[in-house]
């Protein structure tokens, strides 16, 4: 927490998988949402394309290949208390970061054919 406040960068996989179904995404977990209501820092929304080619499931070793990246404008959410009370809300502002990032990675998808 004192890092983030100091403005160090971490960065966090919010689907907590690397697998994925574009037909059935994984419902995005709410612990960055969580983590930056409490830092007060903005979320960064970040696509990747390329990672399975690079590191395949099961695979020990990465591999040789392009892996791409689309970086997002910061999002600051609004200020939510951190409570059970607040659970729908929390997974409101995560889906809506990872509605982003999955528009950043059909803009990649774009670019590469």
């Amino acid at each position: 927490m004192k890092l983030l406040k100091e403005g160090y960068v971490l960065y966090m996989a919010p689907e907590g998988t690397r697998k994925y179904d574009p037909n059935n995404p994984p419902r995005a977990r709410t612990g960055f949402v969580r983590l930056a209501e409490l830092a007060d820092c903005a979320v960064v929304p970040i696509a990747f394309t390329g990672t399975r080619e690079a590191l395949p499931p099961g695979a020990r070793f990465p591999r040789l290949t392009k892996v791409r990246a689309n970086v997002g404008k910061p999002i600051r959410f609004e200020k939510v208390d951190i409570s059970l009370e607040n659970r729908d809300k929390l997974q409101e502002l995560a889906n809506s970061a990872m509605k982003r990032v999955y528009e950043l990675r059909d803009e990649l998808l774009q670019m590469e054919r």
